[in-house]
């Protein structure tokens, strides 16, 4: 990851940090660590990650149109 001192790159810390867990969640998973805290986090990141792309691709796709 880097690591940087001003907002941009910070945020884009946040963002790699959260799309990081689903890979976590996995790894988990492959582990059978099913009762894992990750995975829920895992889980949570991955359903916001989606939610935030479907937003996105249907404005996109509205504005298009």
């Amino acid at each position: 990851m880097r690591s940087g001192a001003g907002a941009v790159d910070g945020e884009l810390d946040t963002v790699e940090q959260s799309l990081e867990r689903p890979l976590d969640a996995e790894r988990a998973l492959f582990a059978g660590d099913v009762g894992d805290p990750v995975v829920a986090w895992g889980v949570l990141a991955a359903a916001i990650t989606c939610a935030v792309g479907l937003v996105v691709g249907i404005r996109a796709t509205r504005r298009l149109t």
